[in-house]
């Protein structure tokens, strides 16, 4: 089990572990994105915040959203799927995958490009084409991590929860099973249905993403990762906010072992 506590927050995971009365072993953290090459890879120590003054020396395994596209300082795209699924950028990942394994962080699973199937991200798939090029772009990455002594690096493969029930075309943008550990997924407790209550949302929305993914991962003989999830309060209204029934059946959901979720994080 881990928990998301902020950016290389150990006070804040540490904080989390005492307010639950749980034990996490799992801290989720992202690589950031918006300052080009030189601030995902850990080129000249720009991920040292991150990890040697941060996570390195802790106790947990990190679950990490590792973006495939940078953008500049105004969140302007500098690379595309298409030249990444040529292997053009296939050295910045190995100059990252140095960056881990020197920070101690080896073993980190990583979530390559996630929640692609949406639209907020720059390497976001939402087409046909994309979806492909997300695809071969992964298999790239993969296999230029892999290439570095010493890694022991777990990809997780990681869309939204809705893409497993929205019609979303997950075999287009499916790398393939030898380019993939786990097959990860995002929910938080919200929904668009109507009467907005904690049992519709359950089980009209959550629980339909979960099974449907299950299914999906099942079929390639492949563990789970929830990846993120938790409560949900929107400007908008539709998360369910304090909501008991939604952490109790989703816990009960993971822990039930046909399920195959080999971790989590809150």
């Amino acid at each position: 089990e881990g928990a998301y506590a902020g950016a290389a927050n150990k006070s804040g995971l540490a904080a989390f572990s005492s307010a639950t009365k749980t034990s996490p072993t799992l801290a989720s953290d992202a690589v950031p994105y918006s300052g080009g090459w030189s601030d995902l890879d850990g080129t000249g120590g720009s991920l040292t915040w991150e990890f040697e003054d941060g996570w390195s020396g802790t106790p947990y395994t990190l679950s990490l959203a590792v973006p495939m596209i940078p953008t500049d300082a105004s969140g302007v795209a500098i690379a595309t799927l298409a030249d990444g699924a040529t292997g053009t950028y296939n050295g910045y990942f190995v100059t990252l995958a140095h960056t881990l394994i020197n920070a101690g962080e080896a073993n980190a699973y990583l979530r390559l490009g996630w929640e692609f199937d949406g639209g907020a991200y720059a390497w976001s798939a939402t087409n046909p084409a994309a979806e492909a090029n997300f695809a071969a772009y992964f298999r790239q990455i993969v296999t230029a991590m892999r290439s570095v002594s010493g890694e022991r690096f777990r990809f997780v493969w990681n869309p939204t929860a809705a893409a497993f029930t929205d019609g979303y075309n997950l075999a287009l943008a499916y790398p393939g099973n030898s380019f993939v550990n786990e097959i990860g997924l995002d929910d938080y407790d919200q929904t668009w249905l109507r009467p907005q209550t904690s049992a519709i949302e359950w089980n009209k929305t959550t629980l339909p993403n979960l099974t449907a993914a299950h299914m999906f991962a099942a079929s390639r003989d492949k563990p789970l990762a929830i990846c993120e999830w938790g409560l949900s309060i929107r400007t908008d209204g539709h998360g369910l906010g304090d909501d008991p029934r939604f952490i109790d059946n989703f816990i009960t959901w993971m822990k039930y072992p046909i399920n195959d979720v080999e971790y989590e994080s809150y």
